[in-house]
């Protein structure tokens, strides 16, 4: 028995779940329009894609102080030094 699959209608662009053909032409027996929980789903993934984004960006921001603040620390540092002849 062939297994179950999502296919989308190229016409409606409808989402359905069945079962196909072996060479996947075409549904054999009945298929169901998951178009709304498909959809439901999607942004569910998406809207967490777009959190972790959000971290991430947040995370190379904190990075991007650190690097600042670390060249202006060693700059200052190494002023320091100067001055002091080391």
């Amino acid at each position: 028995m062939s297994e179950l699959r999502l296919g989308m209608s190229p016409i409606t662009g409808n989402v359905y779940v069945g079962r196909m053909s072996k060479d996947e032409s075409h549904w054999v027996g009945d298929k169901t329009d998951v178009t709304e929980d498909y959809l439901r789903i999607e942004a569910q993934r998406l809207q967490s894609a777009n959190a972790e984004i959000a971290r991430l960006r947040e995370a190379l921001s904190d990075i991007s102080t650190l690097r600042s603040w670390d060249s202006q620390g060693m700059l200052r540092l190494a002023r320091e030094a100067l001055a002091k002849g080391e």
